[in-house]
């Protein structure tokens, strides 16, 4: 599988590392980027481990969402092709 990080995904993950540097810390703010990283990695091994969305449209409905490891409420979202 390859990754297409989608440009508003890319502005989801800067926001979220710049927040993470003036409200936490540079430590989690790297560990975050870190974790986005092994998120996507495990992803693209295994497309099918995430979990299937409740979308019905056509254009959707291929979603599928992974945790990212250590940040629970945060999850990427990807179509496997």
């Amino acid at each position: 599988m390859n990754l297409d990080i989608q440009p508003l995904a890319e502005q989801d993950i800067l926001s979220t590392y710049d927040y993470f540097l003036e409200h936490a810390s540079h430590e989690i703010a790297i560990r975050f980027m870190d974790s986005v990283a092994s998120a996507m990695q495990d992803a693209m091994r295994r497309p099918a481990i995430g979990t299937p969305t409740p979308f019905t449209a056509p254009d959707v409905r291929a979603i599928r969402s992974w945790p990212v490891p250590g940040f629970p409420s945060i999850r990427i979202y990807y179509i496997s092709r």
